[in-house]
């Protein structure tokens, strides 16, 4: 309905609270607010959104403190790297090498819309398997590693939200490639998204890598020339549809088997791309309708449509794990034993890593945001991580993230630039103007939370900082500017050495760690 809006209310991120009163450098806002936001109407409207701050597993949702088992007393501060699970409702998938379904999907080429996720102990829908709508109309479940087989390929993911910010599409123009990006190893900097790539843009001799997320480690890729391509068949432009499965809009369509005609496919504002279809009825009414948003089919074809063209032998297996790129000092760097590590990933994400890297625990995600310290590297290149109650997991390598560790008494010199520590400081003491004047200044520690965050002194003043906001000082500088808030502070330094001494005397493997 053009012109028609509807009100969405988000809930706004709260600031994170912490156990110490002194970690914040500002005071918690604990109040909420609601940000109106407008939407088009249609099919989408007449609901309300009310999103978390923190979605997402709720064993992900705890950090460690001083206590090795206490929660952390508000949201989670630890901003995990962005979910890039294989699976979610709303992808946009084919039938894969291991399909021997017939026709169950209308014949090869055509695609169909993940409506449910697979999950243990369920007799109908078991892990490792997922439920497909057809565009044709059916409905059926299918292998994604159950029993070794993958039965779909994923033709597309920008129905979920998947966006590659500040890339460029060098064929379309497009700018936030939204879905698969597909990069040339011969060009410099040269990248396609999966319409352009698919419809045989650029040279076709040229190999490319394959980007599944943005977070995901690139595929490379055998060049297109020569090879097969198979046309793309469903629900598309021009289109002949009548309501399908998911149908909650009442007589829109003018009624039960009343056919109408896609106009065009496109997103739902900047939430997913390709994600609903706009469709004028026979009534010469027009709205929007779900076609994988939110996992949601609204419509079915009456006939079938050409919607471009795809290469079987460049699409990702449904459900085989992409490798998550790893994260910072894991990018390139090698671990070494003492060096202080954190995982930030997600739950469901640290789970898949950890096949044939040390297995996987549930209480494995009790440790995520948790700082440890590096006990060994295993022959096979895993990481053994040791937490303050000697309890040592194996992790992927990949899996981790080095952390800058600094101890109490120490000289640190804060980063120069306002606007890097403005951003870095986020979730981490956060950020206030009268802060500035340290900037580029040389502080002492004074605290080392059990997050990894610092309290340090600079003259009368004391603030809390994120750590990849600081350098080592060398000790030569004349710390007779720095106070103490503890005036036998000087001695602490050396007897935490000897409780780590002590501690690394006496520790024996935990066994209940893997």
């Amino acid at each position: 309905m053009p012109g028609a809006y509807v009100s969405v209310q988000q809930e706004s991120e709260t600031q994170v609270l912490r156990t110490d009163s002194d970690q914040h450098n500002r005071p918690n806002n604990s109040s909420v607010q609601l940000l109106p936001q407008k939407y088009p109407a249609g099919a989408l409207s007449a609901c309300y959104f009310l999103l978390s701050s923190h979605p997402g597993p709720s064993q992900a949702s705890r950090c460690s403190r001083d206590s090795a088992s206490a929660p952390c007393p508000g949201p989670v501060r630890c901003k995990p790297v962005p979910s890039t699970s294989t699976m979610e409702v709303g992808m946009r998938v084919v039938r894969g090498h291991d399909w021997k379904w017939g026709n169950q999907d209308d014949g090869e080429g055509h695609v169909g819309t993940v409506v449910e996720i697979g999950r243990q102990g369920s007799t109908t829908t078991p892990d490792k398997t997922v439920v497909v709508q057809w565009d044709s109309g059916t409905r059926t479940n299918y292998r994604t590693g159950y029993q070794g087989a993958f039965d779909l390929l994923l033709y597309d993911n920008a129905q979920i939200g998947v966006r590659h910010s500040n890339i460029i599409c060098d064929s379309c123009k497009k700018h936030g490639i939204m879905g698969m990006r597909w990069k040339c190893k011969v060009c410099f900097d040269y990248d396609l998204c999966t319409q352009c790539y698919m419809n045989n843009k650029h040279d076709l001799s040229h190999a490319f890598e394959r980007y599944e997320t943005a977070h995901s480690q690139p595929v490379s890729l055998a060049p297109r020339q020569n090879l097969p391509r198979i046309i793309l068949k469903g629900i598309f432009q021009g289109v002949k549809v009548v309501r399908g499965p998911d149908w909650d809009w009442g007589n829109q369509d003018g009624g039960e088997g009343k056919v109408g005609k896609v106009v065009d496919i496109r997103g739902w504002d900047t939430e997913s791309g390709r994600s609903v279809a706009s469709v004028t009825w026979s009534n010469s009414t027009t709205n929007v309708y779900r076609m994988g948003h939110k996992g949601k089919v609204d419509l079915k074809y009456v006939s079938d449509g050409q919607g471009g063209f795809y290469y079987k032998e460049h699409l990702p297996k449904l459900g085989e794990h992409a490798e998550i790129q790893r994260q910072e000092s894991a990018d390139g760097h090698s671990f070494q034993q003492g060096d202080k590590v954190k995982c930030l990933l997600e739950v469901d994400i640290l789970r898949q890593m950890q096949e044939g890297h040390g297995g996987w625990n549930p209480k494995m995600a009790e440790y995520i945001c948790r700082i440890g310290t590096v006990h060994r590297i295993t022959d096979r290149g895993d990481v053994r991580v040791q937490y303050s109650n000697n309890i040592r997991w194996t992790f992927h390598p990949g899996a981790l993230t080095k952390v800058n560790t600094f101890g109490v008494g120490e000289l640190v010199r804060v980063l120069e630039d306002i606007d890097s520590v403005k951003r870095l400081q986020a979730g981490h003491g956060e950020w206030t103007d009268s802060m500035a004047p340290v900037l580029g200044q040389v502080g002492k520690v004074l605290k080392v939370y059990a997050d990894g965050d610092l309290r340090v002194a600079f003259g009368g003043q004391t603030w809390t900082f994120n750590p990849a906001c600081l350098s080592a000082q060398p000790v030569e500088v004349d710390a007779n500017l720095m106070t103490t808030e503890n005036p036998s502070e000087s001695g602490s330094t050396v007897i935490s050495v000897l409780e780590k001494l002590l501690a690394q005397s006496t520790e024996q493997d935990n066994p209940s760690g893997w």
